[in-house]
């Protein structure tokens, strides 16, 4: 809050009311589409672990597929999180340091998780079967 606050008031000095209004509807619009774009980005992840959980120990062709899915939203979602709470207030230059390697660390994780999962699911590619549902690889 206190970011948009300073924002305003930036805008506030302003000599024309027209692009106060203009400026500050700017903030606005910006602040709401970032709500969006965070609310989107925890829903894909919510949606992987669902679709992981649904399927686990339920996929003939590659076991691991289902796992990676609950372990990859997982690890979005506390990304997400930890990069939220870390940007949300102004912390101690300590602390910044301490939250920046905590990022990076979940980042790495993360695309390593990703390019292993990659693997995984495009390997068995070839070895899904669309159109025979009575088959052990539907």
């Amino acid at each position: 809050m206190q970011g948009l606050r300073d924002e305003f008031q930036k805008v506030y000095s302003a000599n024309d009311m027209v692009k106060f209004l203009y400026k500050a509807s700017k903030i606005v619009l910006a602040s709401h589409a970032a709500a969006v774009v965070l609310g989107i980005l925890y829903v894909i992840p919510v949606i992987m672990i669902t679709i992981g959980a649904l399927n686990y120990k339920r996929c003939p062709v590659k076991k691991e597929i289902p796992v990676w899915l609950i372990v990859a939203g997982i690890m979005a979602l506390i990304q997400l999180s930890v990069r939220f709470i870390s940007k949300s207030k102004e912390w101690s230059s300590a602390i910044t340091t301490i939250w920046g390697f905590v990022r990076l660390m979940l980042g790495l994780i993360l695309l390593f998780w990703i390019i292993l999962g990659s693997l995984w699911v495009y390997n068995a590619y070839g070895e899904v079967i669309y159109d025979n549902s009575d088959s052990e690889n539907y």
